[in-house]
């Protein structure tokens, strides 16, 4: 599998009139990847890490429905690294702005350490990620160099999140959109072509955020290439031809009901990735609509403790799951995801009502637009990454499974140890572009 992500936020030119707005650019290139939150030892890290793993995986189911719900095609998402950014602009915000960016990643608004204890669990995570030994990225605020930075925004930038703030030419787009590329190829392993061109940034461009990832992992056992044969694929516009990857494995399908005993509602399956103690899973829902209808963070995080529970127990007895797995690889441009975001709560950053203060206090700040585009590929070596309810799951008891995925289905890359999901997606036809 290979993935790889761009988000990027942008904030509109000012407009005319007695209180002259300047424009604050966020642009995020981030790459979805599978190892964003490698462990750190058997126990899957300390504390401060599962907290923030718990509440990115709040914030990630929370904008996984909203995106899936305005597109009905392929999705590829790793809003970990979407709650990064918007980390890094809650640092430097106040007030309702501030408020509202923490309620949205799932963080205590009440505290008010000036963004420092309440994104302290960012940076534990950080760590994390920073020990992954097959991941690289690179993370950077560059900024007009007549624009005045916080002393104390630029200290946590880097104190919490690993970035650094730089002056850069704003006055100079086609230099400046050359510069942002080279830095997002250098951070994706050159995966990533061009990002931004010089109409990115119009006259009021004042700050940019930027982050880049990439990251390559290997299944734990390949799946052999001569095995490798097309099928039947049954996608919303009909059959399609899918190439399928085929093996066997030890580990049975975990199936999550509709209550203890209740209808099915999905058929769950992980593979281990070599390194970083990662997997992906697989889920299969019966009916794709009522299975999105079911998920939320507290079902989505009663499901997987279940499915620990039912790994650690029996999820190897049986005699094993024939696999039939597509290959795919797809991109997704989710567009501006302004309109999400605002729907997660996060209004008064992209409003007039804005309070960034804490990055710059001389100039009045605002968010306009989220950019987010993604790549994902899955193929027989591996993954190379440029992504409560009352349903639970239990297993089933025959002795012979098969897992096909042979219509549209999820798949999420996580962390068992901590239980974070740094990508989620969405196949509805298995394409290879």
């Amino acid at each position: 599998m290979r993935t790889k992500r761009l988000d990027a936020v942008f904030v509109r030119p000012p407009d005319a009139g007695p209180k002259q707005w300047q424009t604050l650019y966020r642009l995020a290139a981030l790459m979805v990847f599978a190892a964003a939150l490698s462990a750190q030892g058997s126990d899957g890290g300390d504390a401060p890490s599962r907290r923030a793993a718990a509440a990115v995986n709040a914030f990630s189911v929370d904008l996984f429905k909203a995106l899936a719900g305005r597109n009905g095609g392929n999705i590829v998402v790793s809003p970990y690294s979407l709650a990064r950014v918007l980390a890094v602009a809650a640092s430097g915000a106040g007030g309702e702005t501030r408020r509202e960016l923490l309620s949205a990643l799932r963080l205590d608004p009440a505290d008010r350490g000036g963004g420092g204890d309440a994104l302290a669990p960012f940076a534990a995570l950080g760590v994390q990620l920073a020990a992954a030994g097959p991941f690289s990225a690179i993370g950077l605020v560059i900024h007009a160099r007549d624009l005045e930075i916080s002393a104390a925004f630029t200290e946590t930038a880097g104190r919490l999140f690993g970035i650094g703030v730089e002056p850069a030419d704003f006055s100079n787009p086609e230099g400046l959109a050359k510069a942002i590329n080279s830095r997002v190829r250098q951070g994706a392993r050159g995966m990533i072509g061009e990002f931004v061109d010089a109409s990115s940034f119009p006259s009021g461009a004042r700050l940019a955020v930027i982050d880049a990832a990439a990251f390559a992992g290997e299944w734990s056992r390949a799946f052999p290439a001569e095995d490798t044969h097309d099928g039947e694929f049954e996608s919303p516009e009909g059959t399609v031809t899918a190439a399928y990857m085929s093996d066997r494995s030890p580990v049975r399908p975990f199936v999550i009901r509709d209550g203890a005993y209740g209808k099915p509602l999905a058929d769950m399956l992980g593979l281990p990735f070599r390194d970083g103690g990662l997997e992906m899973l697989f889920l299969k829902p019966e009916n794709m609509n009522t299975f999105m209808d079911a998920l939320t963070p507290d079902s989505l995080a009663a499901w997987l403790e279940a499915y620990d529970v039912f790994r650690a127990e029996a999820g190897g007895a049986g005699g094993g799951t024939a696999l039939r797995i597509p290959k795919f690889s797809f991109s997704h441009d989710a567009g501006n995801l302004a309109s999400a975001l605002e729907g997660l709560g996060i209004r008064a950053a992209f409003s007039g009502d804005a309070d960034f203060s804490g990055i710059a206090g001389g100039e009045r700040l605002r968010i306009s637009s989220a950019l987010h585009k993604a790549r994902i590929e899955v193929d027989e070596a591996g993954a190379r990454a440029a992504a409560a309810g009352a349903a639970i799951a239990v297993r089933e008891t025959a002795s012979r499974v098969e897992f096909r995925l042979d219509r549209p289905f999820l798949f999420f890359v996580r962390h068992p140890g901590l239980g974070a999901l740094p990508v989620l997606g969405k196949v509805v036809k298995p394409v290879v572009e």
